[in-house]
């Protein structure tokens, strides 16, 4: 999926004013959490981001998150789950939010989200505070077109937050880095020392780098990148495991099947028997 392709389908707004289940929840589909009044600290992908008030934070599907509010005064955050496509707008209801006892993945909807929403994105959003209140109005009395008033909104704020997110430096350097991995993730003798020795910096400067702007090591976001390619090949196409390994760039078949059980907690096979044209 292209970013031109993006179009989001909205199923649930909401503002909540009171945050107090203190747990980590897991999301099914896409949210954008804006806080509308006071501070807000979120917990997820290795990381806590504080949000001011007029701050806002994607993320995609399947993200761990905890959210303690940390203002004395109320907090108020205007909630959306979502898609970045339309194709299961059949599916209107709220898929819901689980949490790690009772989160079942294969209620994940499938399909390429664009790179750069591949990822948790935070940033200030002042002016889109008038505008996400409206989209909460709207959705609450389902007025003339609510539904295509909301996911324009959306888009321009999902975009803004992206283009401002963006520019902080950490990021716009990790953001290369990222390019390299895409482009170079199926070379079997990628290394950390490679990577770094391409941008002229120390492979423990990289990591670094990285654990900052995305919350996982150099080494363990080429791993997760690898995985993300693995499991969408098996879904897919017809390449058999050997040829898949092969293409995510893993030496050893059997080394393949073990990371797959280990992250995704079935092999490879049985992965494509569950997954493939549901």
């Amino acid at each position: 999926m292209k970013l031109n392709e993006v179009n989001p389908h909205i199923r649930f707004v909401r503002v909540h004013k009171s945050i107090s289940n203190l747990v980590v929840h897991i999301c099914y589909d896409c949210r954008l959490f804006f806080v509308s009044k006071g501070v807000l600290s979120v917990e997820c992908e290795g990381k806590k981001i504080e949000l001011a008030e007029n701050s806002a934070i994607y993320m995609p599907p399947g993200t761990e998150y905890l959210l303690k509010p940390l203002s004395d005064d109320e907090c108020e955050v205007i909630v959306f789950n979502f898609d970045l496509t339309n194709d299961f707008a059949h599916l209107s209801s709220s898929l819901g939010t689980a949490n790690r006892s009772n989160f079942k993945p294969e209620k994940i909807l499938k399909y390429d989200l664009p790179e750069e929403f591949s990822g948790v994105i935070s940033a200030p959003l002042s002016h889109y505070h008038e505008p996400l209140l409206k989209c909460n109005e709207v959705f609450l009395h389902h007025t003339k077109y609510y539904r295509e008033f909301a996911s324009a909104t959306l888009k321009g704020c999902l975009f803004e937050l992206l283009k401002t997110a963006t520019y902080t430096p950490v990021q716009k350097s990790a953001n290369k880095v990222i390019e390299y991995i895409h482009e170079h993730f199926s070379e079997a003798d990628l290394t950390n020392e490679q990577i770094a020795a391409v941008f002229g910096y120390h492979p423990y400067y990289v990591s670094q780098l990285m654990k900052e702007a995305t919350g996982n090591t150099l080494h363990h976001y080429l791993l997760k990148y690898r995985i993300r390619m693995a499991k969408n090949l098996l879904i897919t196409t017809n390449y058999n495991v050997a040829d898949i390994s092969e293409k995510i760039g893993f030496n050893s078949v059997s080394y393949f099947i073990k990371t797959i059980k280990t992250y995704v907690g079935t092999t490879p096979n049985n992965y494509k028997r569950k997954y493939k044209d549901m």
